[in-house]
């Protein structure tokens, strides 16, 4: 599976740059978005996934992207299917993360 597709109006240089910054934020965002899911702070965890969901299609990490609009359109009420989609979004970071570390810089440097 293709965890990044690097856009092409940027350059692949210019996108290796900006990688661990995508990933410092989606992996803050995150955090942010999993402690207000625990608290039901519903209203920020909409935010944080709309926003989780703008940055990785912006990068072009598109499974993430699917997770967290997954996040964002679900209800408050479906309380088990939420619990199970962050924690696919959870883990959808840690294999991009695992996959930028490894196969994308062997596939890109």
């Amino acid at each position: 599976m293709k965890f990044l597709i690097p856009p092409s109006h940027i350059s692949i240089e210019v996108y290796q740059k900006l990688l661990p910054l995508f990933l410092d934020e989606i992996v803050a965002d995150f955090k942010q978005l999993k402690s207000s899911y625990m608290e039901n702070n519903w209203e920020e965890v909409k935010r944080l996934s709309h926003k989780i969901n703008g940055v990785a299609s912006s990068y072009g990490a598109f499974e993430i992207q699917k997770e967290a609009a997954y996040i964002e359109n679900s209800s408050k009420k479906d309380v088990e299917l939420n619990k199970k989609a962050v924690l696919s979004l959870e883990c959808a970071i840690e294999r991009l993360n695992n996959y930028i570390q490894t196969e994308f810089k062997q596939l890109y440097s």
